[in-house]
Formats: C-alpha cells, sequence, structure tokens
C-alpha cells in the first residue's frame, strides 16, 4: 500500500474528531440559547396585582371576604416594609381603613366601604411594587442607630363610655345595674381634665352617651333624672344629603324617624344633666366623603346646635364611628375637644382624644 493512503483505521478515527466537534458546537448553541432566556427572564420585575373582583353588585359577604384577603396581604407587607427600613405607610391607619369597611358592612353601607376598598387594593398594587423593586436593588450596609430611650408609659384612665341610640326598654334596670356596681356618671370634661393633669378620677366613673337625637331619648332623660345621672346627647341637625329623612329639620315626614326638636333640645340642655354634642348634618359616613363635605357636615352641623343653643358645644361623635386623618384634623379645628368613636375599650388616654373608645354592653362591666 502507498504511504499517502490510508487506512480504515485512520478514516474512522478522523470521522469521530469531526462527529465531536459538531457536538461541542451544538452543545455550545444551546449554553448560549438558555443563557439568553435566563437574562430576559430576569430582567422582567412583575406587577403584582390583587384579583379581588369589585362589581357594582358585590354583595357585603363577598366585599368582607375580599377585604379579609387584602387585610392579609397587607400583614405581609408591613413585615416586608420593615424588613426593607422603609415606611411607605401606616399599618394602623391601613387596619382602621378595614375597620372602617367592616363598620359600614355591619350598617349594609355597601357603596363607601366598595369604594374604601377599592383604594386599598391601588395603594396595595403601588406599594407592593415599590417594595419589589427595592428588594431587588444591592442591599445597602446601613448603620443601625443607637435605641431611642424608653417613653414613659401614657397616663391612661378607665372610664368606660357607654353607647346607646333609641331608649333601651330596660334602661331603668341598666341604670339600676349601674348604681348597684358604684359606677357614677361624670361629663365628658372631667374625663379630659383627668387625661391632661394625669391625676385619676376616684371610684368608678363612666360617661353615658344617646347619639342621634330620637325624640324617644326624652325617655331616657326622665329616666336619668330620676336616678341622678348624666349624659351626653349626639344630634344629628339634617340637611339635603340624607333626603331630609333624619335630624332636628327632617322635612320629610314619609321617611326616617321621629327626632327631638331644638325646643326639646334647648330643655335638655338647660336640665343640668345632658351636655349636647355634635353628629354630623346629614350622618354620612365620613371617610366615604371629599374633604370639602366633611368639612360641611362638621362645622355646619356645629353651628346648627350652636345657633339653636345660644353657646359653644365641645363634644363630637362620628357617624357609626367612622372616622380617618381628615375627620379627626377638621374636627380639632372645628373646636372640638373631644370626639367618640365605636371602638370598643374602656381605657382612655390623652393621644385618643378624638377617638375615645365605648362599649355596648353593661355586664361587661365589673
Amino acid at each position: 500500500m502507498p504511504p499517502t493512503s490510508k487506512t480504515p483505521r485512520s478514516i474512522q478515527k478522523t470521522f469521530s474528531t469531526f462527529v465531536l466537534r459538531i457536538a461541542f458546537c451544538l452543545s455550545f448553541l444551546a449554553l448560549i440559547f438558555v443563557s439568553a432566556r435566563d437574562v430576559v427572564h430576569a430582567s422582567y420585575i412583575p406587577v403584582h396585582q390583587i384579583t379581588i373582583p369589585l362589581t357594582n353588585k358585590s354583595t357585603a359577604t363577598e366585599l368582607r371576604e375580599g377585604a379579609a384577603i387584602l387585610e392579609g396581604k397587607f400583614n405581609t407587607l408591613a413585615i416586608r416594609q420593615v424588613k426593607d427600613h422603609v415606611s411607605l405607610f401606616d399599618p394602623s391607619e391601613i387596619k382602621r381603613s378595614f375597620a372602617n369597611i367592616d363598620s359600614d358592612l355591619d350598617f349594609d353601607i355597601i357603596k363607601p366601604a366598595r369604594t374604601t376598598l377599592h383604594d386599598l387594593q391601588s395603594k396595595y398594587s403601588e406599594w407592593d411594587n415599590q417594595l419589589t423593586t427595592l428588594e431587588q436593588k444591592p442591599v445597602a450596609v446601613i448603620k443601625t442607630p443607637p435605641p431611642a430611650p424608653p417613653r414613659p408609659a401614657e397616663f391612661t384612665a378607665n372610664v368606660p363610655i357607654m353607647i346607646y341610640h333609641k331608649t333601651p326598654g330596660n334602661l331603668d334596670a341598666l341604670l339600676t345595674q349601674l348604681e348597684s356596681k358604684q359606677y357614677y356618671t361624670i361629663t365628658m370634661a372631667q374625663l379630659l381634665e383627668s387625661l391632661r393633669t394625669k391625676k385619676a378620677l376616684p371610684g368608678k366613673p363612666i360617661i353615658l352617651t344617646f347619639d342621634d337625637g330620637f325624640s324617644d331619648q326624652l325617655d331616657a332623660f326622665a329616666l336619668l333624672k330620676k336616678h341622678q345621672m348624666k349624659a351626653l346627647f349626639y344630634i344629628i341637625s339634617g340637611g339635603e344629603r340624607s333626603g331630609g329623612c333624619i335630624g332636628v329639620t327632617r322635612t320629610n315626614g314619609s321617611c326616617g324617624d321621629s327626632y327631638l326638636t331644638w325646643e326639646e333640645i334647648r330643655a335638655l340642655d338647660a336640665s343640668g344633666l345632658i351636655e349636647i354634642g355634635g353628629h354630623t348634618v346629614d350622618h354620612l359616613s365620613l371617610p366615604a366623603q371629599t374633604p370639602e363635605v366633611q368639612q360641611f357636615e362638621i362645622n355646619q352641623n356645629k353651628l346648627d346646635i350652636e345657633t339653636a343653643l345660644g353657646h359653644k358645644i365641645s363634644a363630637f361623635a362620628y357617624p357609626m364611628g367612622n372616622f380617618d386623618t381628615t375627620s379627626i384634623n377638621i374636627v380639632r379645628k372645628a373646636g372640638y375637644t373631644s370626639a367618640v368613636s365605636t371602638q370598643a375599650g374602656t381605657t382612655q388616654s390623652a393621644s385618643i382624644m378624638y377617638s375615645l373608645h365605648r362599649v355596648r354592653d353593661v355586664n361587661a362591666l365589673p
């Protein structure tokens, strides 16, 4: 065989080398394709959305379920913002908003609850995306400041504020029960003075409040007079937004309940047992209104009552117990010195003078 001729073994070796080179090239191209796909996937930041369907036909049950899901997501979001050392929102404000939704649904007020829940959904999406973007950035070394000195414990007063609307049929027995438990009634001014001076009130003080100004509260007054107990009556003055169906100046006799007249309210005010407070013009859920409507409802109601009584008033009650930061600011600027909510509890403090706690059940008191 000539020297230049290739043997079968040589040909086989050359073919094997060629096949290995082809396989290597294909593997290299596959690796490039996978890497490019991963780079594209990593560059995409998903937008987290809440899939809670809200329609004009949403029922109270659907809204409650949606609110429960969203509140859980907000709790997780609150933990994330603490971990990321940022403060996008105040968890207590969010908690209060969900409480307002729950309160609205308790009274079958669907539209404001739906509006509030929709706003919370939008805020969640915005803050969730901001945190997601922040969490994908390189972590900067943050020097932890020295811990702040402990703040002194806030002075508190254990003063139940009872809430009633229409006069209970067993009010006489309830007042007798309070007396048997050695409670005595005080005014709102006495409570505020205790909170400001940090001097505890003696014995077992209590404040009795009646909302709305229903005409049957004259029966409550007769029983309060019998027991020589004081109380605070929060009055709705009445206006166009409620369709003329509620309040002292109710104009539509075909709807709504019967309310105290200005003459009767003046007599209660002059009795020495009853303090008169404000409860808005139309008894609307304030957080669901614009700041302008909130200001009218709060300020005009105060003006109506003060004009009828001939003197200033200083106590306010939020309709249905619903309020937000705007509500508190307007109430304070209007000249009120206190405001009550429907948040349960008997512990009062200077930090909640515009969201004081109230209770409904005498039997729950010690």
